[in-house]
Formats: structure tokens, sequence, C-alpha cells
């Protein structure tokens, strides 16, 4: 009777073994480890007078098949026609143990919050549907499509994302993939900044930064997302979408530069005015340069260029810079009762013209 009790126990035991062993890895990725480089391309029309070009590199690293996870992302949006803007952004998020980690380059910080339920995505092919296999990188990865959206997977791990808003498209595709080697690139490491809690950042801070308008291509995903539920719930596609409607969403998709643009000519008036009164005194070619030095400074953060060059300071050469200075003043000025009164990017625009 003994000797059976203990066969029952070693089953019982043996089988919890093999039960234990044989639960589920929660995976994200079909693959435990690897790194895929990405080319980021697209842009597109607001206006006939206004256009948008982005370029841009991208980054994943990820370990633990995805549970740890490392992406960084260099984009730069380009407007251009009409009005003149430049954004450049440099971001990197890790993802651990349901905590996302969000590098600060400018202030050299990590922000730590936690991942609801509901910002952690199950299925990134809902709502899609399987169309095709094909090649990227040289790597098989299956197609799946919808109204305005395409993902290429291989394995759960993204090779190719497209989304178009109206006549504007964002792409980000792989260039390079490396997958289960241990490479000592795939380290999934943060810069050493410190890292601060979100719920410790003050409320102060927040109100402050609600004010910055969203970097462009998180606007994008919103106002992407917002067209593709309108679409469905209509049943209608982008070229059935009515006028109204069209002309309502591409005014959204421009809110950001519309709200930038409207606080930076304001600024640039203003620099160009006090640039000017200073020139008036300069007597040599040192304190005029010293005299645009924050004109050229917000022209190169705004749109990475400097206008104004001072190479001698003469009688001359003084009239005519000031000459040319005061005929762009004088432009502005008359633009900006128009730029005061302008609603949307359309209206902006027509402004500048």
């Amino acid at each position: 009777m003994e000797f059976f009790l203990h066969r029952i126990i070693i089953i019982f035991l043996l089988g919890s073994i093999i039960t234990l062993s044989a639960a589920p890895i929660n995976k994200i990725y079909d693959v435990q480890s690897g790194m895929v480089e990405y080319n980021i391309s697209g842009g597109g029309n607001f206006t006939n007078e206004l256009n948008i070009t982005f370029s841009g590199t991208s980054q994943l690293q990820f370990k633990d098949w995805g549970k740890v996870s490392l992406i960084e992302k260099r984009l730069v949006a380009l407007t251009d026609g009409t009005l003149h803007h430049i954004e450049e952004t440099h971001t990197l998020e890790k993802n651990l143990n349901k905590k996302q980690f969000n590098v600060d380059f400018k202030t050299k910080k990590i922000l730590e919050h936690a991942l609801t339920k509901g910002s952690i995505p199950k299925n990134i092919t809902k709502g899609l549907h399987f169309t095709k296999e094909v090649r990227i990188a040289n790597v098989p990865c299956k197609m799946w499509e919808a109204k305005g959206i395409k993902k290429c997977l291989y394995k759960g791990i993204p090779l190719l994302e497209s989304y178009r808003v109206l006549n504007t498209v964002y792409v980000k595709q792989a260039t390079f993939i490396s997958l289960d080697t241990n490479r000592s690139k795939a380290t999934c490491v943060l810069p050493d900044y410190p890292i601060y809690p979100m719920a410790l950042i003050t409320h102060s801070v927040k109100t402050k930064n609600k004010k910055t308008p969203k970097l462009f291509f998180r606007h994008f995903i919103e106002v992407f997302s917002e067209l593709q539920q309108y679409t469905q719930e209509h049943n209608l596609t982008a070229d059935t979408l009515p006028i109204k409607k069209k002309t309502y969403f591409m005014h959204k998709l421009g809110k950001n530069i519309f709200q930038t643009q409207k606080r930076l000519l304001p600024q640039v008036l203003r620099s160009m005015k006090e640039s000017r009164v200073c020139l008036q005194k300069s007597q040599t070619s040192i304190s005029a340069k010293c005299c645009i030095i924050d004109l050229n400074q917000l022209e190169e953060d705004f749109f990475k260029s400097r206008r104004y060059k001072i190479d001698d300071w003469n009688s001359q050469s003084a009239i005519q810079f000031l000459n040319q200075l005061d005929e762009n003043i004088l432009n502005l000025e008359r633009k900006m009762k128009c730029i005061r009164s302008a609603k949307h990017i359309d209206d902006l625009s027509g402004c500048m013209q």
C-alpha cells in the first residue's frame, strides 16, 4: 500500500512539473530577442500652397520575447510653401514590467509611468484583414490592411507600418533585421539620466506642457484614429467623405503647425524690430553681428536656417541691410492683422501668400 502511495505522489509531482513547464510564455513577439532598423518617409499637402514632408529613422530592440523593448525614433517634419517650419524630434521609450520610461533629451530626464491595460496593445491586427505575403529587408512578412492603414508582420514584429490621412501618408519600413542573436547593440539600455515617476511631476509642469503643441506624428496618429472611426461609423471612404468633413480633418491635421506658427510669427516680428533698433546704433561689424544673434537663433530654431548675415558693416552695406530688414518688417507687419484673426491652417496659409 505504501509503495502504491509513493508511486501516486511521484506521478502527481511529475504531472505538476510537466504542467508547469508547458505553461504558455506571455509573448509579444514569437522571437526571443532581436533588433530592427527602420526608415521613415512620407508627407502630403495641406493646401495647394502648403505641404509637409517626413523623413527619419527608427530602431526597435527587444528581448524576453518582447516583454523588454526599446524604441528610438528620429523624425523630421518639414513644412514648406506659404509657411516654413521644421520640427525635429528625438524620442526614446523603454517598456519593462508593465512600465514605460520616456527619455527627454532636452532636460536629460527620464519619465516613468505605469502602462494601463488599455495602453498595452493585445492584438495589433485587430480590424485589419490579411491580404498577401511580401518580403521586406529579405524577410517574409504578412500584410494586414484596412482603410488608410497597412502593417506587415513577421512573427508579430512590425516590418512595415503605413498610415494615410486623406492625402498625407506616413511610412515606417524595416531596412535591417537581426533576430535571436546576442548582439552587444541590442541591450535595451537607457541613457544614464535620473528617473522621475510621473506621479512626482508637479501640476504646474503638467499645465505648462498642455499649452505646447503636440509632436506632429503623435497628433497625426490621433487624427488618423478619429478619421478611421468616423468613416467606419458612417460607412464612408476618404474618397466619399463630404467636403465639409475633409476640410475639418485637414484643419485638425494641421492644428499643431497652425498653433506653432501663430505663436512664432509675432515673436519673429518683435525680434526683427529689436534688431533694427540695435543695428541703427551699431558702428562696427562686431556690434552689428551681436544685434542679430537672437533673431538668427529664432530663425535657426524654427526654420533651421539663418536669413541674416553680416560680413562687413560700413555706410553702404549698413543702408542695404537696414533697407532689406525694413522691407521684411513691413511685409510681416501688414500680415499681422490677418495672422491674428486666422482660425485654422488654411486661413494662416492664405495670410502668408
